[in-house]
């Protein structure tokens, strides 16, 4: 690893320990495959936000990752589902019947993980302030409405093709921070 590499993995595990640790979750065996848009993912996912709609109308969707930027990916549907926080309870029920028994649950969040019309699907239930929310729509945001982000995303995707799920994961984190440390500069 180039002493470039090595210094920007010890920022972001100095800016961000638990997101760095987080990394460590994922394999470094397991291979990430980068697949081009595909159209039909997103049509899928938007059956999918329409559906949930109409048992939870209340609820804000934002549609992130790969998808939402309609560029290559894995076509997974990663959904925020942005709700009051005192209902979050009688949503939970109601999204259950969509995507089944919750995987994981905390003190402000609760997601889960299924399939979708043969697509993966990460949704995540919680509040506006929910402090990973708001990165990651701002993140969102920065990248989708800025051409160069926008392709240099597009190039570090088609870079990580066939690396870990690890090293995917750190090398986004970089990416990510770049962003956010050169917006705290201006």
């Amino acid at each position: 690893m180039r002493i470039k590499d090595k210094l920007a993995r010890s920022m972001v595990l100095w800016s961000r320990p638990k997101d760095y640790l987080y990394s460590f979750r994922y394999s470094d065996k397991k291979t990430v495959q980068q697949k081009p848009f595909d159209p039909k993912a997103k049509k899928a996912a938007e059956e999918l936000i329409e559906k949930i709609k109409q048992v939870c109308p209340e609820l804000d969707t934002y549609l992130i990752g790969s998808l939402g930027f309609e560029i290559l990916g894995q076509n997974d549907i990663d959904l925020y589902l942005i709700g009051v926080p005192s209902r979050r309870v009688v949503n939970e029920k109601k999204i259950e019947a969509i995507a089944g028994c919750a995987g994981r649950k905390s003190k402000d969040q609760t997601g889960w993980k299924f399939e979708y019309r043969g697509y993966p699907a990460e949704v995540i239930l919680t509040g506006h302030n929910n402090r990973h929310f708001k990165e990651q729509l701002f993140l969102f945001e920065k990248i989708k409405h800025n051409k160069v982000l926008l392709e240099a995303y597009r190039a570090l995707k088609k870079s990580l093709d066939g690396k870990s799920q690890r090293e995917y994961t750190v090398e986004r984190m970089i990416f990510f921070n770049r962003i956010i440390d050169g917006l705290k500069k201006t």
